[in-house]
């Protein structure tokens, strides 16, 4: 019989059938740990290591169904074998989750490979052969943009989200679309096309809602006027990634929806002003009109899953079996 296996009626402990990882045996996984942010991470901030090391990352993350499939068709398209993934085919990847729902996870994940991380236990997340020997990745999360004091990485300071994917794809094409940003000015789809290259190639845009809010309720006219211009460049940029050959952009809108319980009425105060709502219908209706795939992180039956690759380093699946059959 199983060690610790229920006996008379008595059911194994979570202590004697678990293993809890080192960071809840110290007392020390916090909030944050759950809350991961994908600025943070990009930026490598201290408090982030379990995020920002794909190693430790990918230990401590479940591979729900969303999450592969998210990999598979954007890896699958940008290593050019539409035929491997279901919706390989689509430039354009709308990700639509409940807050809590495993979006930021997702999106660290997809960050990590696209900038070469090859964690050990890579082929739980996706088959490695699709993987391009090269990629650029962008990943922009709406709410560290800053249209009045910018946003600076080293020597650069962006004002734009075009800007800033231009900056993180590199020089050439931040000095391709420079002019454009320091114009508050949509560039056309040609240069997003030379920006992109023949180099496979993926943007994150997280939470555009928050950002396209935060410009809606500027006092100041050429900040709401940059409003507009960001709803034109979403269009051309999805234009632009149809048409090249190996780009997907991955657009997370987090509209007020009753998806998402508790922050659901949070969202909708600071969407309340009837400028913000009319551009988040503009962006939504936007992101609909290239037909592209759309994609949910997790599903309900898969948060326990989750939180137990979060919690237990080792899960005794005999005692786990046993147990069940007990209860």
């Amino acid at each position: 019989m199983p060690r610790f296996a229920a006996m008379d009626g008595r059911l194994a402990s979570v202590r004697e059938a678990c293993t809890p990882r080192e960071e809840v045996l110290r007392g020390g996984l916090v909030d944050k740990h759950f809350a991961a942010q994908l600025d943070q991470v990009i930026a490598n901030a201290p408090g982030y290591h379990d995020y920002a090391d794909a190693d430790s990352f990918f230990k401590i993350t479940h591979p729900t169904h969303g999450l592969k499939d998210l990999l598979a068709g954007t890896f699958a398209r940008l290593s050019s074998n539409a035929a491997a993934a279901a919706n390989a085919e689509h430039a354009v990847y709308r990700y639509e989750t409940s807050f809590g729902g495993g979006k930021t996870h997702g999106l660290i994940a997809l960050y990590h490979l696209a900038s070469g991380a090859r964690p050990s236990n890579l082929d739980e997340f996706i088959d490695p052969a699709l993987l391009p020997s090269e990629c650029s990745v962008a990943a922009v999360v709406g709410d560290s943009l800053d249209p009045v004091n910018g946003l600076t990485s080293g020597d650069i300071t962006t004002y734009t989200l075009w800007g800033e994917i231009g900056r993180q794809l590199g020089p050439e094409a931040w000095d391709l679309v420079q002019a454009s940003d320091d114009a508050r000015t949509a560039p056309g789809k040609q240069v997003w096309l030379d920006m992109f290259g023949s180099t496979p190639t993926v943007i994150v845009i997280d939470e555009i809602a928050q950002y396209l809010r935060q410009l809606a309720s500027s006092a100041r006219s050429d900040i709401n006027q940059l409003a507009r211009a960001t709803i034109a460049s979403l269009k051309v940029l999805f234009e632009a990634a149809t048409a090249a050959p190996a780009v997907r952009v991955i657009v997370t809108l987090a509209t007020g929806t009753a998806a998402f319980g508790q922050e659901t009425t949070e969202i909708s105060q600071t969407l309340s002003d009837v400028a913000a709502e009319q551009l988040i219908a503009e962006a939504t209706d936007v992101m609909e009109r290239p037909k592209g795939a759309i994609g949910r992180p997790a599903e309900d039956h898969e948060i326990g899953f989750i939180l137990r690759r979060r919690l237990f380093s080792e899960v005794d699946e005999k005692v786990a079996e046993a147990t069940a059959a007990t209860y």
